[in-house]
């Protein structure tokens, strides 16, 4: 019921996770538990609650992921659907250090000014 310039410009990571999670248990865990890979492939901060949630990081410590935009980024998940190995592997890792460092460079509201 806000005027249009009293609107939120942007979501918060807490609004995006509670889109996100009831359509990663709806749609990529089934897949994943079939023994599918599942390929995501979505904005950075939808790809940032999903990694917040796999990994159980928390909300103070959250600010400081940083995942470079077009990146491959792979998890190989146990049974508990939690990863074998946190961070995952980038399938160019060098390419994505590079990316990260120029990330952490940005002025923060060159960057989008990321919530959480």
């Amino acid at each position: 019921m806000l005027p249009p310039d009293a609107q939120p410009r942007a979501e918060s990571l807490r609004d995006v996770s509670a889109r996100l999670l009831p359509y990663f248990y709806d749609a990529i865990v089934p897949g994943l538990l079939a023994g599918g890979c599942v390929l995501v492939v979505s904005h950075g901060n939808t790809l940032r609650a999903l990694v917040k949630h796999l990994e159980s990081i928390p909300d103070e410590q959250i600010a400081g992921l940083d995942l470079p935009t077009g990146m491959p980024l792979v998890y190989e998940l146990g049974p508990d659907l939690r990863p074998d190995e946190f961070g995952g592997q980038y399938l160019d890792p060098h390419a994505a250090r590079d990316a990260i460092e120029a990330i952490r460079n940005l002025d923060p509201a060159a960057a989008g000014g990321r919530t959480t």
